[in-house]
C-alpha cells in the first residue's frame, strides 16, 4: 500500500483531459440557465493551484454563462466575456431586473450590453421581462436588444421567452418575424413561450422543434391557424399548454370549429407527452381535438380550478358543453385508433388517483410500452355530481362509456382526497357492468370496503343497479393489512378490515354463481393472516394466494 501511494499521482497532476472531465462532472448540466445568479460555475477551481487554474482558464464553457447578476457592478460579466471568446453561450437577459436607488429596474442593463454583440453564439437563450415601469428598460429593449436578436443564431438549441402578462407594450409582448434574422435556427429543438404572442410567422416553428411549451401565449388566431402551426412542427415530442382564466381575454384564440379541417386532422406521430395544465377548458380541449396523437402518448387534461360553470353566462356554458361534445368525439376516436389486430385496448382499464388509463390486452399485471396512456379524471367546469345531473351528461371522466365496457378494472385510489373528489365515481361504479376481474391496489381496498358496507344498508339494493353482476374475482395487491383500523358494519358491529371485507364480499357476491375467489397478492403486508381470515369468511375454495400479484 505504501508503495502504491508513493507512485500514484495526486489529483492536481492528472492529465488536463481528465481534469476537464472531472470539472464537467462536478459542474452538472452545462445548459443550466440558473448559473447566472452567482459566480460563474466552478470559478473557485481556478484558485486551487496553478495547474488547475491553467486547465480552468482553458475551459471556455466554464465561463460561457452570460451575464452574471450577482453583483451591482459588471466585473464578473466582463471576466466571463474575456474567457469565453469562441464557444457557444448560455445567455439570460433579465430586462427590468434589479432595483436602483431611485426605484427603477435598470440596474443590470450594463451587464446585458456586454453580451449584445455575441447573440449569434447563443446555444441556450432565455429572455425574461420583469414588471418595470422604468422607461430606460423599455427603451433598451426597443433600441438595443431587439436589433441584437434580429440576426441569425445558427447555434441556438433552446429558446425561452417570458414577458409579463401585465405589460401591454406590443414590443415586449409580441415576437416579430424579424427574430433571428427571420430564419428559424437550424438547431432549435426546445422553445418555451410565456405571456406573449408568437404566430406562425415567428421563426421558431420548424420540423426540428421537439419540445414546445405555451403558457398564457397566443400562437395562432383561430383553429385553422392552429392546424398550420402544428403541421409546421411534425416531429414534436412534447407539448404543454396553459391558459389561466385570469389572462384568457389577452391570450386566447377563436375556438369556433374549423370549416376546413376535421377532428384529429393533424398527425403528431412522435408526440410522447401532451399536457393541457391549469387551462381554460374550451381552448385546451380545442387543441386536443384537432391533433391525432399516438395511442401510447401520455395525455394530461387538467383544467383551471378557477373556471366555474356557476359563474358563466348561459351562452358561455352552452359553448363549453358543445366543445365538451367535440372533445369527447375526439377522445373516442383517439382510443378507437389504438385498436391493434382487432383487439380493443379498452377491455382493461386502470383508474389511478385522478387518471383513467386503458390497458392493452395482456398488460393487466404490468405496465408496458404498448399501453395506451391515460387522460386526466378532473371534470371540466363543474364537479362530477353536477355533470351527472344534466339531461345529457358530458363526462370526460372514468364514467364515460368508452371506459365502462371494460371486463378488467384496476383501482389505485391514492388517498382520501381522491375518494372525496370522486365520490360520484364510487356511487356510479355500477356503470362498469361488464367487469369480470376487479383489482384493488393500495388504499383503494379501504375505500372499497367502505363502499360495499354502504351498499349493504337497508333499502340500498332496491334503488341501485347491481354492482359487477359478472364479477369472477377480486385481486388485492400492495396493501398493508396490519396497519388498518377496524370498520363499523351497518349493524353497529365493529370488526377488523379484513373480516369486514370478507363479510361484505360474502353478503354481496356469496350467492353470485359467477364469483370465484378473492386473490391476495404476496405484495400485501400480512397476506398470510389475511388469507386465513378470508377463508373463515368465504370458505377454503374461494380464497387464493398469488405470489405474482
Amino acid at each position: 500500500m505504501h508503495m502504491f501511494l508513493s507512485v500514484a499521482p495526486s489529483v492536481h497532476r492528472l492529465p488536463p483531459e481528465l481534469l476537464r472531465y472531472i470539472f464537467r462532472l462536478v459542474g452538472g448540466p452545462e445548459s443550466a440557465l440558473d448559473e447566472h445568479g452567482s459566480k460563474p460555475p466552478l470559478a473557485y477551481l481556478s484558485h486551487v493551484c496553478g495547474r488547475w487554474r491553467e486547465v480552468a482558464l482553458d475551459m471556455q464553457e466554464m465561463w460561457s454563462y452570460w451575464p452574471q447578476y450577482n453583483r451591482m457592478n459588471d466585473n464578473w460579466t466582463q471576466l466571463c466575456c474575456s474567457r469565453a471568446k469562441t464557444v457557444p453561450l448560455v445567455l439570460l437577459w433579465q430586462i427590468g431586473y434589479g432595483q436602483d436607488a431611485d426605484g427603477t429596474g435598470s440596474t443590470y442593463l450594463p451587464h446585458i450590453r456586454h453580451t449584445l454583440s455575441h447573440v449569434s453564439r447563443a446555444r441556450d437563450f432565455a429572455i425574461r421581462h420583469h414588471p418595470d415601469p422604468d422607461p430606460a428598460s423599455t427603451a433598451f429593449w426597443r433600441d438595443e436588444a431587439l436589433p441584437a436578436i434580429s440576426i441569425p443564431c445558427p447555434l441556438l438549441e433552446k429558446f425561452w421567452y417570458g414577458s409579463n402578462p401585465e405589460l401591454s407594450d406590443d414590443d415586449l409582448r409580441c415576437l416579430k418575424p424579424t427574430l433571428f434574422g427571420g430564419r428559424c435556427p437550424p438547431r432549435l429543438y426546445d422553445a418555451h413561450l410565456s405571456s406573449c404572442e408568437a404566430l406562425l410567422s415567428t421563426p421558431i416553428y420548424s420540423a426540428n422543434l421537439l419540445h414546445l411549451s405555451l403558457w398564457n401565449t397566443r400562437a395562432w388566431i383561430d383553429v385553422d391557424g392552429m392546424v398550420e402551426v402544428f403541421r409546421s412542427i411534425p416531429n414534436l415530442e412534447s407539448f404543454t399548454y396553459s391558459l389561466s382564466n385570469a389572462y384568457r381575454g389577452d391570450f386566447t384564440f377563436d375556438c369556433r370549429p374549423s370549416g376546413r379541417h376535421h377532428l384529429r386532422s393533424v398527425p403528431m406521430n412522435r408526440i410522447k407527452s401532451f399536457r393541457i395544465t391549469e387551462s381554460c377548458f374550451v381552448p385546451g380541449i380545442t387543441i386536443f381535438s384537432y391533433l391525432a396523437l399516438p395511442p401510447n402518448a401520455y395525455i394530461s387534461l387538467k383544467w383551471d380550478a378557477d373556471e366555474r360553470a356557476q359563474g358563466m353566462e348561459p351562452h358561455e356554458l352552452e359553448d363549453a358543453v358543445e366543445h365538451m361534445r367535440i372533445g369527447l368525439k375526439a377522445l373516442n376516436q383517439h382510443f378507437m385508433s389504438a385498436n391493434r389486430d382487432g383487439q380493443s385496448p379498452l377491455d382493461a382499464v386502470e383508474i389511478a388517483g385522478t387518471n383513467v388509463r386503458p390497458l392493452y390486452h395482456g398488460s393487466k399485471d404490468r405496465d408496458t410500452d404498448e399501453s395506451v396512456s391515460g387522460v386526466s379524471l378532473y371534470a371540466p367546469l363543474i364537479d362530477t355530481q353536477q355533470m351527472l345531473l344534466r339531461p345529457e351528461p358530458c363526462l370526460m371522466t372514468a364514467l364515460h362509456p368508452i371506459f365502462t365496457g371494460a371486463s378488467y378494472l384496476r383501482l389505485t385510489i391514492g388517498n382520501a382526497g381522491d375518494t372525496t373528489r370522486w365520490y360520484a365515481l364510487w356511487c356510479n361504479l355500477h356503470c362498469y357492468s361488464k367487469v369480470i376481474d376487479l383489482h384493488l391496489c393500495g388504499k383503494s381496498v379501504e375505500r372499497f370496503v367502505e363502499f360495499l358496507m354502504i351498499r349493504m344498508l337497508p333499502g340500498f339494493w332496491e334503488n341501485t343497479p347491481r354492482l359487477f353482476p359478472l364479477l369472477e374475482s377480486i385481486t388485492i395487491s400492495d396493501f398493508d393489512f396490519t396497519g388498518t383500523c377496524n370498520r363499523m358494519r351497518p349493524d353497529g358491529d365493529e370488526r377488523p378490515l379484513v373480516q369486514a371485507l370478507g363479510d361484505a364480499v360474502k353478503s354481496v357476491y356469496g350467492d353470485q354463481e359467477s364469483f370465484d375467489a378473492i386473490v391476495v397478492g404476496a405484495t400485501c403486508v400480512g397476506h398470510e393472516d389475511a388469507v386465513k381470515q378470508f377463508k373463515l369468511c368465504l370458505g377454503e375454495d374461494r380464497v387464493e394466494l398469488d405470489d405474482t400479484a
